[in-house]
């Protein structure tokens, strides 16, 4: 695998043309999304624990102290939290002087990541547009980031590109859908696969689905699934506690 691309900085009318998008699309979206709250009780359910944690997710961060390198890992929800115990483990061994910080969007999935990993700092990841990146960044200040299975913000990785940030994909997975809707917008699925410094891919197929997409195949690698990794670490677990 190559190593990390140079300072190239996406210009910052990318940003802006990405935050006038979300905005517009938010609007486009508002009525139908009022109509499906008002006429569905299980959606409403659902949108609560969203809606409450959704200003958080703009707001500022405690800055991170100290002078030590730090490293982010961002996922999703429980599954991803759980699929990076053995790579966080691995991490932690190797890594000790390193401030490793785990980056999760649900509500759920930071729950759980606080209840396995309670040494790490567990934060809520940004909204995808630049200021509240902008304030991520700033108060974690990562000399690394580390994205778990799909997590492909366009607003997060042009940011990190700007700043040159390294950040590569793990446990990396894309279905025939992603990769269909993708291809539908070429020049932006190359900007945006073109962001990573590098991609570790489950099977062979998503490694050729991102290099289809444009991205560079000397940047990906197949790794197989994590999640394996944590099956295989069980037993040593299992017989380090008897």
């Amino acid at each position: 695998m190559k190593a990390p691309h140079g300072p190239r900085r996406p210009a910052r009318i990318w940003h802006t043309l990405l935050d006038v998008g979300y905005a517009g699309a938010s609007v486009l979206a508002l009525p139908y999304a009022l109509a499906r709250l008002a006429l569905d009780r299980k959606a409403r359910a659902r949108a609560v624990p969203f809606v409450r944690d959704l200003p958080a997710r703009f707001a500022r961060r405690t800055p991170r102290g100290g002078e030590a390198p730090c490293l982010v890992v961002q996922a999703v929800s429980v599954g991803e939290v759980k699929a990076v115990a053995h790579l966080l483990a691995r991490l932690g061994e190797a890594l000790p002087g390193v401030d490793i910080v785990l980056a999760v969007t649900t509500v759920t999935g930071r729950r759980v990541a606080r209840e396995l990993y309670p040494t790490l700092r567990v934060e809520r990841t940004p909204a995808d547009v630049s200021w509240s990146v902008g304030r991520f960044l700033d108060a974690l200040r990562p000399d690394l980031v580390l994205l778990v299975e799909s997590e492909l913000w366009p607003g997060f990785l042009m940011a990190l590109r700007r700043r040159s940030i390294p950040v590569v994909l793990v446990n990396g997975r894309m279905s025939e859908r992603s990769a269909r809707r993708l291809g539908r917008v070429r020049w932006f699925a190359r900007r945006l696969l073109g962001a990573l410094d590098g991609a570790f891919v489950q099977l062979p197929a998503y490694g050729g689905r991102f290099a289809a997409l444009g991205m560079d195949p000397e940047r990906i690698a197949v790794t197989g699934n994590i999640k394996l990794d944590n099956m295989a670490a069980e037993p040593d677990r299992e017989r380090a506690r008897h």
